[in-house]
């Protein structure tokens, strides 16, 4: 509402009527349903006071308009870790969006671009009212590693921010390194075979990620034997001889046991165990003797 002071009968007029119109009282209104001026942003338009005793007596003002404003993320995006052992209803982050006009916001999940705009996406779910991104209470696994998707921000007039939140899972070292062929382990070596023969090469697998997931292999022995026959490369898991075997007399070394430990990388440490026998094939090299000599 606009007033000029003076006579009673004072008569207004805009030089935009084509979006506004003022009546006789000063009262100001639109002509448009609001579209054009929440594209306009800020517009602004002129109030002619005039005295119709004396229409050369007039007076001018000029009046701005602010059109509704969409809200506004305080970040275009969001990032965000957590713990793939965390609990349902875990916080994730929060986002927050402001809105010049005080609208009352809502916020939104959208999967994608183009997709309809949800609360609850995979396993994380965000509260309407207040921004708050939470892992769900039902029960659920990661399957990825990442995650990305859109929080959308929506005024009491449809006005609408977007922002990308992508949140990364943090591998816990929860699983031991496993051997799965270890009963399929029945490996052999010939006996007379120099030290560093080639025996066999074991494989650990660990179904965590990144340094979790990286394993190194070593003996374990006992302290009644605590010296091997044999050695193992900490990374490849190949293992060679130390020795030269024989089957016969006096050594005996016919079937050797060996249990081969792997360690993953994790803090702590996680171990696996795998034991299996290398048998030790006999060669012909042993000449005829007779128990007693012939008269």
């Amino acid at each position: 509402m606009v007033v000029a002071t003076g006579p009673a009968n004072i008569r207004y007029s805009v030089d935009n009527p084509r979006l506004f119109r003022i009546d006789d009282d000063g009262n100001v209104y639109t002509n448009t349903n609001g579209r054009q001026l929440m594209q306009g942003g800020l517009l602004n338009f002129t109030v002619l006071a005039v005295n119709p005793e004396h229409s050369h007596r007039a007076a001018s003002a000029t009046v701005l308009v602010s059109a509704n404003q969409p809200p506004k993320f305080s970040d275009p995006a969001y990032a965000a870790n957590v713990y793939e052992n965390a609990n349902g209803g875990s916080l994730v982050r929060a986002v927050a969006a402001q809105d010049r006009d005080t609208d009352v916001i809502s916020y939104f999940i959208r999967p994608e671009p183009g997709a309809p705009d949800v609360e609850e996406f995979e396993m994380f779910t965000i509260n309407r009212q207040t921004g708050v991104i939470r892992l769900v209470t039902r029960p659920f696994q990661f399957t990825e590693e990442d995650y990305s998707f859109l929080v959308i921000a929506r005024d009491t007039h449809n006005q609408n921010d977007t922002a990308a939140v992508h949140v990364h899972i943090i591998d816990v070292n929860n699983n031991r390194p496993m051997f799965p062929d270890c009963e399929n382990y029945r490996p052999e070596v010939e006996e007379n075979k120099p030290s560093g023969t080639p025996v066999l090469t074991v494989e650990a697998i660990d179904a965590d990620k990144g340094e979790n997931a990286e394993v190194e292999y070593s003996l374990v022995t006992s302290p009644s034997s605590p010296e091997s026959f044999f050695d193992i490369d900490r990374t490849t898991g190949q293992l060679t001889t130390l020795k030269v075997f024989n089957r016969d007399e006096p050594d005996h070394e016919k079937e050797l046991r060996v249990i081969v430990k792997a360690n993953d990388r994790g803090s702590p440490s996680l171990e696996g165990t795998c034991a299996f026998v290398v048998n030790v094939r006999d060669v012909n090299d042993n000449h005829p003797m007779f128990d007693k000599s012939v008269s």
